[in-house]
Formats: structure tokens, C-alpha cells, sequence
């Protein structure tokens, strides 16, 4: 009784059905196949209105732009692009400028697309920034309505190409590049190669086949296969497109080498078992029964674990994956479903024109094909050891090489230098420093209006510490628009200016104009004053007495009389003048005191609310010592200054009076002629008050006399006062020259500032309208990722500040690339331990056992790992192109299995030969499968290396590592690694299920199998 079979019965009859209905069954697949591509829209229209963005909106760029674009444009911004404009003295032609202008209206109107711009029509602030430095090139940055790699994307960067190409002057080169114009140009160059890759394809297959079957006829079978399948699975997807089913750009090329690879190989293997039941006896019809139950469990083991890891790609983050994955799990299982009802329908409907004809050519051709397998099977079961540490050190000295790839996120680098997006990049290079279009926008958002000076010192602080970080070359923001921090923002610049204004005080309190100067030199000509006017009236007492002695001599007495009162006058007025020069002289000491004093009171209210004086014990001393001066010199030296200057102007007004009655005096000795008899009555009384007049003279000359040590003791706290000055004048210099020497950045702006015309567009550029959100842009001088350390950067700088608590997050390019990297890491590692997962579930169902399970797995990871290891030497060190990022997880899933699919056919051969995998059985099953398993993989292979003539070098990639990992698994890893373990291992390869249960019974009437089966079972001593 024959063993039991994994699902051959099921097989066996739908083979059955298939055959007898053989007209019907072709008939209803080209029926499907043609209904589905006329009415259903062709996939590359499905995938084209695909709206499933590159990057998922969770992604941390895609949320930090969105909230940029909220901050400072309308909140409808998705994505960015740029229009580069090139021609000869472009900023200065005429009408290259009016086609400037026309142009920045035309993307303003276009509100169905363009989201915002910046432009210097609308901005003239912004015509230095956007222009290059030779006035012949520009950028305008455009915000698109619609996520990057979205399919709406793209059409909004073909209409910005429409909006750009209209009215150009002939001089003037016009593109449109950026990340978003990067991915709509990858995209159209793949679907113009979808063809090219599909005859070359084509090509390879038919060439194999026909080396393969050596006949015009039979490889119409898997050529008609695989062409229904082909047609039915993207007329299915694109079906399943328009409802549920994701697509996107590589699903049509992938779909396309799979369905070609895997149908091919399926129908090589069904043809290859026909043709052995044919040649055992079998009418066409039986044989295709028999074929279908013996080798149907095997395809479709094979085609579940394309399947499963296809659609394992769905738990991928990126949209590249998961629209890429599910589409090819569909199309796999329509060319299963194919495969295994139109193909026997097929060969019944060609009968014995299908089968090997003649028998006896047919085993002779077979018989010289398989002695090159026969010798590696004897080989394999003499020497298993040897081969296999052969082939695991020749597997694992390529696989070495696998650590040193390096995957490649950057769009500009994956896509070709022809495109416009490509062009546009390298304009910019030339006309504009490295990077100018892929700066890292840095967001502080905070709950609390950021324009205020300590707000604006955080930034400044944050932007100082990013710019430290390796390979930055700039930081720009509101506090530093240009990459270089204000210059009159600086403490350090202001310290020096506030230093230089205290020299100046103290200049003007001890230099010879200086108020106290004048002070001095006003009492020396007061106290000279005052000891004319006693002398004088000393004189004028004795004039009176002479007058008084002799009435007789009224002549010359009056002339005398006369002479000494002018003397007096004289003596009054210079005292008069006196007194009202030192009142002046005082009240210029107040004011110029008073702005001394206001000087002082400014600079101690900065240095009050600088964090860095606070911190620093010389500077919060000298902070303190000048506080003391300012309110000294307010409370005492101000005050007593005010008093001096109005008490030296009441002497001088006392004075004039005093001037004033020598004068009446005078005018009275002159009437002294007309009435002499009065003034003897009235001598007595005369004597009398210029008596004490002479007393009042000789008191104030006396005062007049301890007035200049009084001032001299004034020029001295002076000196003192201006030494103070010059003191701290000379630290706060010191510091600041100190702090600029050292490089420490300490910042004052007030909110004012922001007000200054000179700061308009840096404050609408790199502050929100509302004062919550601020941008810092980072500019690198390479295109490696440093998110997470400017994160880190700016949370540090800012900690124990204002903003220490304020939102951040970065956006931009770099950025983007940096979700990439991580979410593509991230994809590749859940996607490889599910995909490794199913495939071993798959194999421990069919095979019934752990242990072939594990190495056979095992197997074709190191095989991916050589692949992998090949690649990076090929491409990245030898022809020195980056890696792209998409082609590990593609080229993984792939080859695991498609690999997987070779051992599965070989091991359940390896069963069917020998129930124990003797030596003698694995030798058979290599000799059988060799051809047929080779011819498979070189087809398989061929349908990716055919993804080497596209243009995109992400396909180039893909498609060469999947070709050199299928061509490893056909000629390695099948042919002597999983023979040589499976010779060593012997009956432990079906540990612990049922050593003795084959996975199906052999082939009755091939002699290979049931001529001594029973030696062949018995274990053989290792040779």
C-alpha cells in the first residue's frame, strides 16, 4: 500500500478535471485573462492613482513638516519642491525678470497643486537668500499640497514642470528638483522599463527553453503559461487596486519577473515529471495525472512560500514594501492557480506532441544530460564532508563582505543623472554651496511667545551648540539670519561698548573741561573777587574819612570819594561774576554727573539679567561694586551738587545788588556840588553803613577763601570716581575680549529689535506669525544623518532656560532619509523573521520533520548573505554606486523563497528516492533534479538579470542580487550543500517525525528507483 500523500489526491483530481476539460479550462483562462486587461484599467493607470504616500504620516518628518508648514504657511503643505532657474546674468535681464514675476504669479494662482512659495516678487527680503552669488541662478521653494511618492505627488510636480516650461525665454533654463521630483522621476523611469524588462525577459526564457527542450514546440507550453498568468495576475491586481489591494512603483516590475521566473520554473518542473511518467509507460493523459500528484505538492509548497513572504511584506512601514508584498502574493497564486489547471490542459490538448519523442532519443539526450549531475551526485555521496565545509567556507567568504554594505537613502544618488530632477541638482552645485536645498529644519514650538530676550538668547544658545556638532557647516536662524550670530546682539560686544562709555565718564569728570575743572577754576576767581571787594571797601572807609576831615576840600575829597567807590563796584561785580560762574560751573558738574549716573544704571540692569554674570563670581562682584558707585553718586553726589549751584547763584545775585548801590553812590557824589550841606548832615550815617559794608566784604572774602579746598577736596572724590570707572571700563573690555577669544556666546536681544527693518525677513522666515514656533535651519557639508544627535544638541543646549520644556523636532530631507533609514531597518528585520518563520513552517508540513527544516533554511540565508556580500564588492567598492535601501528586504524575501522552492523539490525527492537519505538515495535525487532544478534557477535568474538593463539603479541592484542569489542556490547550495548535509545526516534529516514515511511513492516502472531498493535503503559505510 502506498504511502500517504501530502495532498496529491486533491491534486491529482483537479489535474483529472483539467484534462478531460482541457478546451473549457484554456478556453476560460484566456477568457478571464482578456476580460480582465479590457475592462479593468491597466496597472501602471491603477497604480498611477494610487494616494498611498512613500512614507507613513506617522513618520516623524512627515508630522514635523506638517506642523512647519502650519506654523508658517497655511497648514495644506505636504511636501516640497524647488524650481531652479539658470541663464546669464539672470537677476539682471529684463525680461528674464518679467518671466520671473509672470511665472510667481502663475504658481500663486495654481492653489489646486501649490500649497505656498517663496519668492522675491512677492518677498524682495529674499532676493539675496534665493539668488546665487554670480547672478546667474535662482530657487524658488514651492510647497506641494499632496506627501511625497503619492501618485497626486507626481502630478503636481508635472504641472510645476507645465508652469515652468510656459513663456521661458530661450536663455533661461528652467527645472523642478527635490526629494518629492526625485521619486516622481524614479517612478516614471520605472514604468518606461517595466517593457524593456519584460522582452528582455522573454528573451532569456526562450533561449534557455530552447537549449533546455531542443524543440520549437514544446516551449510554447511554459511560454503560454506563463503570458496567461502574466495577463490574469495584473489584470487581477489592478482590479484589486481600485478597491482595496495597495499598489505603487515597483509592483508592476516585480509582479512582472515573478510571475515570468516562477511560472516558468513551475511548468519546467510539471514538462520534467510528464516527461518521466511518459517514459515509464504512461499515455499523455495519465502522465499529466501522475506528474500533477507527484511534483503538484512540491510547486505548490513552492508557490506558498513566495506567497507567504510576498505577503509578509505587509507588516512593513513603507509604502514601497507594503503595496509591493501583497501584489506579488496575488500574483504568485493566480500563475499557481495557472500552472496547475491551464498547463496539463494544455499538454492534453498536445498529447504526445508535448512528450519526449522518440522514447529512445529522448532517454539517450537524457541520459548524456544527466552524466554531469551524475558525476557531482557521486561526488556529493563520497565526499559529503569535504563539500560541505567547502561550501559553507566559499558561501561565508562572500557573506564576510555583507557587513561592509552600506545602503543608500538619499533619492538623489538612486536615480538617474538624466532626468530633470538629477539636472537640476547638479545646477545647483555649481551656483550654490553644497546641500543648499537639504538643510534640516530644526522646530522649537513653545506654549508662550517667543519674542522676548530671554527666549531669543535660548535660540541663539541652541543654534551656537548645533553648530558645533561634526560636519555642520551652518546654523541660520532668527538670531543669526546670515549663519553668523548678530554682532550687536553679543554681550561680549556690548560689554566692550558699555566698557568704552565708562572710560568716557571718567574722562569727563578729571579732564580740564570736565565740570569739576571748571567748578576749581570759578572758586579761585570768587575767593579773588572777595579780597578785591574787602580791599576796596577797606579804601573806601579811609576815602570817607578824608572826606569827613576836611569839608574844606570838597573838591578833591569828592574826586577821591568818587575814585573809591568805583573801586568798590569794581570789586562787587567781580564778585557778582564770580559767584555766578561757579553756579555754572556746578550745575554743568550735575549734568554731566547725572549722565554718568544714567550710564551706570543701564549697564547694571544688563548685567542684572545676564545668566552668564550671575554664574560667574568676578563678574557678579564687579556687578555689585558698580551698583554701589551708581547709587552713591544718585543719593549723594547728584543732591549736593544741586545745592552748591543754587547757593552760588544766590551770592551772585546778592552781589549785583551790593553793584548796584555803588553806582547810586557814585551818581550821588556827583550831586554833591548841589546840595554839600546835605551830605554833611548825612556823613555820619554814610560812614556808619560803609562800616559795615567793609564787615560784610571781609566775611565774605573769608568764605570765598575756604570755598577752593572745598572744591579741591571735590576734584579729588572725582579722581577717585573717574579711577572707579576707568577700573571697571578696563575689566568689562577685558571680558569681553576674554569671552570672544574664548568663544563663549552670551546674547542680548531685546523684543524691539525684531521691530528693526533690517530683521523683517529673518523674523517672517524663521519666527511663526503667532511667536509659538521658531526654526533653526542646519546645513551639512556631506549627506550623512545626524537627527538624533541635533535633537539631542538642542534639548541640552536649551535645558535650565526658558525653553526647557518647548517641543522639538526636526523636518527636512535629511530627515525624511532618516525615517527611511530606520523605518527600512525596522521593516527588514520583521519582515525577514516572519518570512523565516512561514517558510519553516512550510517546510516542516511538507517534509514532516526539524531537522532538514533548519539547515535548508539555514542554507539559503547564507546564500542571501553571499548575494549580499557580492554586491557591495561589485557595486559599491568596485563600480562605486550606492547601495539602494530597498534592496535588501526585496532581494531577502525573494531569494528565502524562491530558494526555499529548490530545496523543497530536491528534498522531497531525496524522500521519494530513499526512505532513509541514504547516500545512495540523495545521489538519486541530485542526478534526477540536477537539469531540471539548474535550468529552473538559470530562467529564474534570467528574468532578474533582465532588471539590469533598466536605468534605475535600485532594479539594476535588485534584480543582479536576486539573479547572483538564485545562481548560488542552483549551483551551490543545491547541487553540493544540502546534498552533502543530507548524505551526512542520513535517516536523522526526518527527525522526529516518522523515519520511515516517504513524502510520496516513486514512480512505478523507473528503474532507478525499483531496482535494489532495498540495498539502496540500507546504510552504507561512509567512504
Amino acid at each position: 500500500m502506498a504511502p500517504r500523500q501530502f495532498g496529491a489526491t486533491a491534486l491529482s483530481r483537479l489535474a483529472a478535471a483539467s484534462t478531460r476539460r482541457a478546451r473549457w479550462v484554456l478556453g476560460g483562462w484566456l477568457l478571464i485573462a482578456v476580460a480582465l486587461n479590457v475592462v479593468v484599467p491597466q496597472l501602471e493607470k491603477v497604480v498611477a492613482r494610487d494616494a498611498t504616500p512613500f512614507l507613513p504620516a506617522s513618520s516623524a518628518s512627515i508630522q514635523a513638516l506638517g506642523q512647519m508648514d502650519k506654523a508658517f504657511g497655511r497648514g495644506d503643505g505636504r511636501s516640497i519642491a524647488f524650481v531652479v532657474l539658470r541663464g546669464p546674468g539672470f537677476t539682471a535681464d529684463p525680461a528674464d525678470q518679467a518671466y520671473y514675476r509672470a511665472l510667481s504669479a502663475r504658481l500663486h494662482a495654481g492653489r489646486a497643486h501649490v500649497a505656498d512659495l517663496q519668492d522675491y516678487t512677492t518677498q524682495p527680503s529674499l532676493q539675496t537668500a534665493l539668488t546665487s552669488a554670480d547672478g546667474d541662478a535662482t530657487y524658488v521653494p514651492v510647497s506641494l499640497r499632496h506627501p511625497v511618492g503619492s501618485p497626486q505627488a507626481d502630478q503636481d510636480v508635472a504641472w510645476l514642470r507645465q508652469a515652468v516650461a510656459r513663456d521661458r525665454p530661450p536663455d533661461v533654463h528652467g527645472y523642478v528638483t527635490g526629494d518629492v521630483a526625485s521619486i516622481a522621476d524614479l517612478t516614471l523611469e520605472i514604468q518606461h522599463s517595466i517593457g524593456r524588462v519584460t522582452i528582455v525577459s522573454v528573451a532569456i526564457i526562450i533561449v534557455i527553453l530552447l537549449l533546455l527542450y531542443r524543440s520549437m514546440l514544446l516551449p510554447l507550453v511554459p511560454l503560454a503559461t506563463i503570458g496567461v498568468g502574466l495577463l490574469t495576475a495584473r489584470g487581477l491586481v489592478s482590479l484589486l487596486g481600485q478597491s482595496f489591494l495597495p499598489v505603487s512603483t515597483y509592483t508592476g516590475t516585480f509582479l512582472t519577473a515573478l510571475v515570468l521566473g516562477a511560472g516558468t520554473d513551475y511548468t519546467v518542473f510539471l514538462i520534467s515529471r510528464f516527461h518521466e511518467a511518459m517514459r515509464g509507460g504512461m499515455n499523455a493523459r495519465d502522465g499529466i495525472v501522475e506528474s500533477v500528484r507527484r511534483i503538484g505538492p512540491v510547486v505548490v509548497a513552492s508557490g506558498l512560500t513566495v506567497i507567504i513572504g510576498s505577503a509578509c511584506m505587509v507588516l512593513a512601514k513603507l509604502a514601497l514594501f507594503n503595496t509591493t508584498g501583497p501584489a506579488i502574493a496575488v500574483a504568485i497564486l493566480v500563475t499557481l492557480a495557472v500552472g496547475l489547471t491551464f498547463t496539463p490542459a494544455l499538454l492534453a490538448v498536445m498529447g504526445d506532441r508535448a512528450g519526449p519523442r522518440p522514447v529512445r532519443a529522448a532517454k539517450t539526450r537524457a541520459a548524456r544530460s544527466s552524466g554531469g549531475w551524475a558525476a557531482v551526485a557521486t561526488l556529493v555521496s563520497r565526499r559529503p564532508l569535504p563539500i560541505a565545509l567547502a561550501s559553507v567556507a566559499f558561501l561565508a567568504s562572500l557573506a564576510a563582505f555583507w557587513p561592509t554594505l552600506h545602503p543608500s537613502y538619499d533619492t538623489r544618488q538612486l536615480i538617474p543623472a538624466s532626468v530633470e530632477s538629477s539636472q537640476g541638482y547638479s545646477v545647483l552645485s555649481q551656483h550654490f554651496p553644497g546641500n543648499e536645498l537639504r538643510p534640516d529644519y530644526v522646530l522649537v514650538h513653545s506654549d508662550h511667545d517667543l519674542r522676548n530676550p530671554s527666549d531669543l538668547a535660548a535660540l541663539e544658545q541652541a543654534a551656537a551648540t548645533l553648530g558645533k556638532l561634526p560636519d555642520v557647516a551652518v546654523v541660520r536662524g532668527i538670531t543669526r539670519p546670515q549663519g553668523q550670530p548678530i554682532q550687536q546682539a553679543q554681550l561680549g560686544v556690548q560689554l566692550g561698548k558699555v566698557g568704552d562709555r565708562l572710560g568716557q565718564a571718567g574722562s569727563s569728570l578729571t579732564g580740564s573741561s570736565s565740570g569739576v575743572s571748571r567748578l576749581a577754576s570759578g572758586a579761585d576767581q570768587l575767593a579773588a573777587g572777595a579780597g578785591q571787594l574787602s580791599s576796596g571797601t577797606d579804601r573806601a572807609a579811609g576815602a570817607v574819612d578824608l572826606f569827613l576831615a576836611g569839608l574844606s576840600r570838597e573838591a578833591s575829597g569828592l574826586g577821591t570819594a568818587t575814585s573809591a567807590t568805583s573801586g568798590a563796584r569794581d570789586g562787587a561785580v567781580q564778585l557778582r561774576d564770580g559767584a555766578h560762574l561757579l553756579a555754572a560751573a556746578l550745575r554743568d558738574a550735575h549734568d554731566q554727573t547725572g549722565s554718568a549716573v544714567r550710564g551706570l544704571r543701564d549697564i547694571y540692569a544688563v548685567l542684572a539679567t545676564d545668566r552668564i554674570c550671575t554664574t560667574d563670581p568676578i563678574c557678579r562682584v564687579a556687578r555689585t561694586q558698580l551698583h554701589r558707585i551708581y547709587v552713591g553718586e544718585r543719593d549723594r553726589l547728584l543732591p549736593g551738587l544741586a545745592r552748591a549751584a543754587a547757593a552760588a547763584q544766590r551770592i551772585g545775585d546778592g552781589d549785583g545788588s551790593l553793584a548796584e548801590g555803588l553806582d547810586r553812590l557814585r551818581a550821588g557824589l556827583h550831586r554833591a556840588d548841589d546840595g554839600i550841606a546835605r551830605l554833611a548832615a548825612g556823613e555820619r550815617t554814610f560812614r556808619h553803613k560803609l562800616g559795615r559794608l567793609a564787615g560784610g566784604a571781609a566775611a565774605l572774602a573769608r568764605g570765598a577763601g575756604r570755598l577752593p579746598p572745598g572744591v579741591s577736596r571735590l576734584r579729588s572724590a572725582a579722581h577717585r570716581l573717574a579711577h572707579g570707572l576707568d577700573r571697571a571700563s578696563t575689566y568689562l573690555t577685558s571680558t569681553a575680549q576674554a569671552s570672544r577669544a574664548a568663544g563663549i556666546s552670551a546674547f542680548y536681544l531685546p523684543a524691539s529689535a525684531l521691530g528693526d527693518p533690517r530683521l523683517a525677513s529673518a523674523r517672517d522666515y524663521y519666527l511663526s506669525p503667532d511667536g509659538h514656533t521658531s526654526r533653526l535651519m542646519v546645513y551639512h557639508r556631506n549627506d550623512t544623518s545626524h537627527i538624533g544627535d541635533e535633537q539631542h544638541a538642542a534639548a541640552l543646549a536649551m535645558r535650565g532656560t526658558p525653553l526647557a520644556g518647548a517641543h522639538l523636532s526636526v523636518t527636512g530631507p535629511t530627515a525624511v532619509d532618516d525615517d527611511i533609514h530606520h523605518l527600512a531597518d525596522s521593516d527588514l528585520r520583521l519582515v525577514a523573521l516572519v518570512t523565516l518563520g512561514a517558510v519553516f513552517m512550510i517546510l516542516v508540513l511538507l517534509l514532516r520533520a526539524l531537522v532538514a527544516p533548519l539547515y535548508l533554511l539555514a542554507s539559503v540565508v547564507l546564500s542571501y548573505g553571499a548575494a549580499m556580500g557580492i554586491s557591495a564588492l561589485v557595486w559599491q567598492d568596485l563600480l562605486g554606486k550606492p547601495i539602494d535601501f530597498t534592496m535588501p528586504l526585496l532581494a531577502f524575501v525573494i531569494l528565502v523563497a524562491v530558494g526555499a522552492d529548490y530545496n523543497i523539490l530536491l528534498m522531497s525527492r531525496v524522500r521519494e528516492e530513499s526512505r532513509h537519505a541514504t547516500r545512495a538515495g540523495v545521489a538519486r535525487a541530485v542526478t534526477a533534479t540536477g537539469g531540471v532544478i539548474t535550468s529552473a534557477g538559470m530562467i529564474f535568474a534570467g528574468t532578474f538579470i533582465a532588471m539590469a538593463t533598466s536605468p534605475v539603479l535600485g532594479l539594476a541592484e535588485t534584480g543582479t542580487a536576486i539573479a547572483i542569489g538564485l545562481l548560488l542556490d542552483t549551483f551551490v547550495v543545491r547541487s553540493l550543500l544540502v546534498p552533502s548535509v543530507a548524505a551526512l545526516l542520513g535517516r536523522y534529516n526526518w527527525w522526529p517525525g516518522d523515519r520511515k514515511r516517504a513524502i510520496a511513492p516513486s514512480l512505478r516502472g523507473l528503474r532507478s528507483v525499483t531496482d535494489d531498493r532495498a540495498s539502496a535503503d540500507r546504510p552504507r559505510a561512509a567512504s
